[in-house]
Order: structure tokens, then sequence, then C-alpha cells
């Protein structure tokens, strides 16, 4: 009896706690695409306090054709079978944290405005020192190249509006801004959000 009464005040105490933390505290995760002057894919950890203040780290990763790359260059068939993926492109890889504020859109909060503002780390590839190759085949590149890759500091400024059509999954669309000393990325940017995304309406 003493048993049975001590596991069902673990589970009342349990059910009570994980109520508190959902009306104030919710964690989600982000995944998306985004499109602009590069073309980039992004991941996101984000947790928000009392549905008004936002927290998010992410890591994204965008590429475009290569400003460097020769007129005249032309990939091997065994690249083109990569579909593009092996192909010699400007990148931007980022871990950045950003920090905001929500606004909601409707008494529900299943319209949202998040406005945050952050920094990020950012290694940037550039294929760089492209030499001619002569007599290639059917299967091989016309150019090697090799690549150049250096660390700065990015700002990133990223607006969403999150459409959060239940407590566990929403959509977000968002304007992108991405600044650094050599390179600014603007875009659009489409994610789902999965997890506690918002408290019971």
């Amino acid at each position: 009896m003493k048993q049975l009464l001590l596991g069902l005040l673990f589970a009342i105490g349990t059910h009570t706690a994980h109520a508190q933390f959902s009306e104030n505290h919710a964690i989600y995760g982000t995944m998306g695409l985004d499109v602009g002057n590069y073309f980039g894919a992004n991941f996101g950890l984000n947790y928000t306090y009392q549905e008004k203040y936002s927290f998010r780290l992410e890591y994204n990763v965008r590429a475009r054709s290569a400003d460097s790359e020769p007129d005249d260059f032309n990939i091997g068939l065994g690249r083109a079978l990569s579909f593009g993926l092996a192909n010699p492109y400007d990148n931007i890889k980022t871990f950045q944290v950003t920090a905001g504020r929500i606004y909601k859109m409707n008494p529900k909060g299943t319209i949202r405005m998040n406005l945050s503002v952050g920094v990020g780390f950012s290694t940037i590839s550039l294929p760089e020192n492209w030499q001619s190759v002569e007599g290639t085949f059917l299967f091989s590149d016309n150019y090697t190249w090799d690549t150049y890759n250096y660390n700065t500091i990015s700002f990133v400024i990223s607006p969403k509006i999150e459409f959060p059509f239940t407590r566990h999954y929403g959509l977000s669309l968002s304007p992108v801004f991405q600044i650094n000393k050599d390179r600014t990325y603007i875009g659009i940017g489409f994610e789902h959000m999965f997890g506690l995304i918002r408290k019971r309406s």
C-alpha cells in the first residue's frame, strides 16, 4: 500500500511538473531550406520562455556556383553522377546563436512573429588556383583546383513568421540576412517546427 501511494504521488508530481514546464517553456527542433544569393539548409534547436522570448542554436550550410570558376569549365561524367554534390562551390558553413522577442498575431498563438538577431561563427570555402588539364577524358574534369578555407564572424538577422498549428508541429517563413566582412547572404527560409512548440490554447 505504501509503495502504491508513493508511486501515485510520484506520478502526480511528474505530471504537475511537466504541465508547469510546458506552460512556461517550449523546446523544439527546426529544419528547413533557404534560397537567395546562396542555396542552403539549416538545422536548429529552439527554446522559448512564456511564449515571449526565444533562443536558438543553429547550424546552416549554404552554397553557390564558384565566382572564380573558369568560363570553359566542364565536369566529368563521374562528378556529374553525384547530382552536383561534388562540384566546386563557394560554401559558407555557420554555427550561430540568436535571441529574440515573440509577438502573438492572434489570441490562440497559432500565428506569431519571432524577431531575432545574433552572431555566428562561419567557415568559408572557396575554389581557387584553377589549372587546366590537357587531354581530359569523359570521366575527368577539364580543370583541377585547390580549396581555400578561412573563418570569420557573422552578424545574423532572422525575423520569422511562425505558424505553430499544434503544440507539436508547425511551419515558419522568414527573410534571412547573414553579414560578415567578406560575404553577405540574403534569402528566404522555410522551416518545419517539431517538438514542444507552444502551450495549450
